[in-house]
């Protein structure tokens, strides 16, 4: 059973739920028959943590998951992930992390390793379109270490922070951008904090090789392919190959 959780967050994220262990915080309110902007649920572990095209999101004890609800215009229905993007960036950051970046389009890393992942889920209820985001954030070292297929990559966010003061940090800073949105604003942030630009990379869903030229207008990754072919990409995975 789901307990209350006293974050100290601002007017939106008011309806919040604390599990121990769920299989999944995201699948959890994407199985709710209704939902209402601003619900929140944390978990302290996950048993079936779910990342990008349904690969498994390792989320052992420790670190910080919380899936949370949005009900966008649909002008800015597109923009969700960046600016939970760039609000993570901005709370990590804050615990004194010198190099937080964002890598395109849901990652970020400190000091090259990716400490957090972030998926943006729609769900449609009668004529009410909501966008529920999982936040996963590895806040300590797991016990046993990370598994084997990411132990090269994944990197923790090392501070005496406690979960819940990062987690309340996040959700505020979602609010700011969010209440007060302004897409040139939050451009700019994602840009001057992106790590991909510049940088060789291989497009994990058609294997193609190349080399990112940047972030256009709409957030979308702009590379230049072997051969001088320009691509546009409005969601995917990339893999820096540099």
């Amino acid at each position: 059973m789901p307990k209350l959780y006293a974050l100290k967050v601002n007017h939106l994220f008011y309806d919040v739920e604390y599990f121990t262990s769920i299989s999944s915080t995201s699948t959890y309110l994407k199985n709710k028959k209704e939902l209402r902007e601003g619900m929140t649920v944390v978990a302290a572990k996950q048993t079936k943590g779910r990342g990008r095209d349904g690969k498994k999101f390792y989320s052992p004890s420790g670190g910080l998951y919380f899936s949370f609800v949005l009900k966008p215009d649909e002008k800015i229905m597109s923009y969700i992930t960046p600016l939970v993007g760039v609000a993570c960036r901005e709370a990590i950051s804050q615990l004194g992390g010198d190099d937080v970046r964002i890598k395109w389009v849901n990652d970020i890393y400190l000091d090259d390793k990716k400490v957090c992942g972030i998926l943006a889920e729609t769900k449609i209820i009668g004529e009410d379109k909501f966008v529920i985001i999982g936040v996963g954030i590895n806040t300590s070292k797991p016990r046993f270490g990370f598994n084997k297929k990411i132990r090269d990559i994944a990197g923790i966010v090392c501070s005496d922070v406690p979960n819940e003061n990062l987690n309340t940090q996040i959700l505020n800073i979602v609010e700011k951008y969010y209440k007060k949105f302004n897409k040139a604003q939050l451009l700019d942030k994602y840009r001057q904090f992106s790590n991909v630009e510049g940088r060789s990379v291989i497009i994990k869903s058609t294997g193609e090789k190349g080399k990112v030229k940047g972030i256009d207008d709409e957030f979308r990754l702009v590379a230049t392919l072997q051969g001088g072919t320009e691509k546009t990409l409005l969601s995917g995975e990339i893999e820096f190959t540099d």
